[in-house]
């Protein structure tokens, strides 16, 4: 079982196996060097800064990275050599100068990402090893670091610039750094300024002698302050069950929490008092993982602050691939520095589950989204992951997903939720191999096929029928009825055209149309209505007035069309004759108008009295067109004064046509009434009475006016004489 602390050793082994690069800005020099015999030869920078040769690492810190390279500061240069075989206490060489070049001297500057005065100042340690900015770095011990003559670098930091920035005495800040750099370099890689540069080469000489004549070679590190977790030494995480105990040390008394995602960090084994990201933890303090499967990168980082006295060293800490080694870098000042420590669960050995999805078939390639559910159990753990192989993938086998760090024994259940069909692609065929859930084995890869087949989709359809109804007093009578029936669906649209026959009554299906696209929503009108001469057209109404299609299913729309009887109207025209036309009373004509079983309330019509020539005495209307209409002479008018001698109408039936005023005649001939005994009848009008101009004709009339006058003046006479004798 391999169970991880908070620090790497394979970070350092890095930094010590990794090739050797150069470190600095390589100037060719063409130029021997007469008086030493040497041959100035070209080789690595010693740092390079941005624009200087190398551009800076953009790889992000990881969880337990200390700083990082911020800044490079008060740059310059020196040009030299390496002197092998040098000694700390050998006195600065004027020969023996290899491998001669520039190289660029500038402090380092780091940050922990703390804050703004987050800052610590260094010099580098490591003059063949390149860095640059963006390259992290955590603190550590002179062990690791693995550079002679530290005490003396110790010395001169804490002597010279910037711990004592009055020191060296001369120069400015880039002159001085130059100055200590150089000096550092030839206590950790025997490097010697040119005595062609003996302004450079005396600062740098002046450093190393007071060095030489004021350390004691064996005097102790700087304090390292330290935070560290080590993690369990036995037992294997059980899924479900805290792990641990990762136990809190170092020189820092409290630490912070920062607790990786969706983890569970515990302080007892049992489970029962979680901590919370940002808790204060204590020096000691043992700490447990709650194991999830499920969960990738299960762990927590552990963070203090602490003073850092200048001497201390700051290594590569490998989080910035591909980079196997860089700079080594000491502390040039006390600085604030956040300590970092991680506790990393470390799976046990478990297994795999692969799932892969092939498409195929005609419309591989046209399917939508296909969405599966990967469940894996056991006992109380459950791992589920919904995974989705976007629409209109192509044909093909492609892996989906892989699950590692499954556990031994789990059951893994692979379920297709979502299987792609839409308009454009039908599933034909799925298999799943194994169909059965697999079983989770240590060490092993369970490899799970979808496989999906599509077919060009053939289209649901549904069917519509159209059914028209004739209603109203007229039904039957109309003409041939046409209707069309438009369906819309997308940009699309389907036209059927119906008919009726006419003299339809009911309901009667006109059309039965197959085959048509769901969704499409369908409506019906009526383009000939049917009406005519007996028939009128009182109006239409669809019911619904829309309908969407159904698969599989017959929608009906009912057209209903609605019918009165045509009308038209009679004028009745009298026509008096014979010698008593004009002395003839009040008559009237009675019409009985039928069709078949049917018919309407008689009318009756008046004949005014004394007509004596052809007079329209009325009209007859809303007499349905067909209608056959009968007349009978109610009463004639014959009086006192005239008789009737004959009488006809004309014609006999009359029937009702469309458009038309039909006229019917009644014909009446009168004779003078013959005088009889007794009083008759009251004589009838006499538009012009006048008597005889000559004799008298004996009339009756006379005779009774001559007697009424007596019979008054003997009544007159009888009154006078009664006047007198009162």
């Amino acid at each position: 079982m391999d169970i991880r602390g908070s620090r790497s050793s394979a970070g350092r082994n890095i930094r010590r196996d990794g090739a050797v690069r150069r470190f600095g800005v390589v100037t060719l020099v063409g130029v021997l060097l007469a008086l030493t015999g040497s041959v100035v030869m070209s080789g690595g920078p010693a740092l390079a800064a941005p624009g200087l040769g190398l551009d800076p690492d953009t790889n992000p810190p990881s969880a337990t990275t200390e700083s990082t390279i911020v800044a490079l500061e008060n740059s310059s240069g020196l040009y030299g050599g390496q002197v092998p075989g040098v000694q700390a206490t050998t006195p600065y060489p004027t020969s023996g100068l290899q491998d001669q070049r520039s190289v660029t001297t500038a402090q380092l500057i780091l940050s922990t990402g703390t804050g703004a005065n987050d800052r610590v100042a260094t010099y580098c340690i490591d003059l063949d090893t390149d860095t640059t900015v963006g390259v992290h770095y955590e603190l550590d011990s002179w062990t690791e670091a693995n550079v002679p003559n530290l005490p003396y670098v110790q010395w001169i930091l804490q002597n010279y610039y910037p711990q004592e920035p009055a020191q060296p005495v001369a120069g400015s800040a880039s002159q001085k750094v130059r100055a200590v750099q150089g000096a550092i370099w030839y206590f950790t890689d025997g490097f010697v300024v040119n005595r062609f540069y003996p302004t450079e080469r005396q600062a740098v000489k002046s450093i190393v002698e007071a060095a030489q004549a004021a350390v004691d070679p064996t005097p102790a590190p700087p304090v390292q302050p330290t935070l560290t977790v080590t993690p369990p030494t036995s037992g294997t995480p059980t899924p479900g069950t805290p792990f641990g105990p990762y136990t809190v040390g170092g020189s820092v008394a409290q630490s912070t929490i920062a607790i990786n995602a969706d983890t569970e960090v515990f302080t007892d084994a049992a489970g029962r008092r979680p901590l919370t990201p940002g808790a204060s933890v204590s020096n000691g303090q043992q700490l447990y993982i709650g194991y999830d499967p499920a969960v990738a990168n299960q762990g927590f980082v552990l963070s203090a602050t602490a003073t850092v006295p200048a001497g201390n060293v700051f290594l590569y800490d490998g989080a910035n691939p591909p980079r196997t080694e860089a700079q080594k870098l000491i502390a040039a000042t006390d600085s604030t520095v956040t300590l970092r420590a991680a506790g990393t669960l470390v799976p046990p050995a478990a297994g795999a589950y692969e799932l892969s999805v092939s498409i195929a078939g005609e419309a591989g390639g046209d399917q939508g989204a296909i969405a599966v559910t990967v469940t894996c159990t056991l006992g109380g753990w459950e791992l589920s992951r919904n995974l989705t192989v976007p629409a209109r993938t192509e044909s093909g086998t492609r892996l989906l997903v892989r699950l590692d760090g499954i556990v031994d024994g789990a059951s893994c259940e692979t379920v297709q939720t979502a299987d792609g069909s839409n308009a454009s692609a039908t599933l034909s065929s799925s298999v799943l191999t194994p169909a059965a859930p697999v079983v989770i084995a240590s060490g092993a890869t369970s490899e799970v096929l979808l496989a999906d087949e599509y077919s060009v989709p053939v289209a649901p359809t549904g069917t519509l029928a159209i059914d028209v109804r004739v209603d109203g007093a007229a039904a039957g009578l109309q003409s041939g009825i046409d209707a069309r029936a438009t369906c819309v669906v997308g940009s699309a649209t389907v036209v059927r055209d119906v008919a009726l026959a006419a003299g339809s009554t009911g309901t009667t299906r006109v059309g039965t149309f197959r085959g048509l696209p769901v969704g499409a929503v369908c409506g019906v009108v009526s383009t000939v209505d049917g009406r005519n001469d007996r028939a009128a057209f009182i109006g239409s109404s669809v019911s619904p007035e829309s309908i969407t299609v159904q698969a599989d299913t017959t929608s009906v729309l009912t057209l209903t069309e609605t019918y009165g009887l045509q009308v038209s109207e009679f004028r009745v025209d009298v026509v008096p004759t014979g010698a008593g036309a004009g002395l003839q009373g009040e008559g009237s004509v009675r019409l009985v108008c039928t069709s078949g079983d049917a018919g309407i309330d008689p009318v009756s019509v008046t004949i005014p009295a004394g007509l004596t020539e052809r007079t329209s005495v009325g009209y007859v209307s809303g007499i349905p067109v067909g209608y056959s209409c009968g007349s009978t002479l109610e009463s004639d008018g014959a009086n006192a004064l005239a008789t009737l001698v004959s009488s006809s109408v004309t014609p006999e039936p009359i029937v009702s046509v469309y458009g038309e005023t039909g006229v019917l005649t009644v014909s009446l001939d009168y004779s003078k009434t013959a005088p009889g005994p007794g009083p008759g009848p009251e004589p009838g009008p006499q538009p012009n009475p006048s008597l005889p101009s000559t004799g008298f004709d004996g009339s009756p009339y006379l005779i009774v006016a001559a007697a009424a006058l007596i019979a008054g003046l003997i009544v007159l006479i009888l009154q006078i004489r009664r006047r007198r004798g009162e």
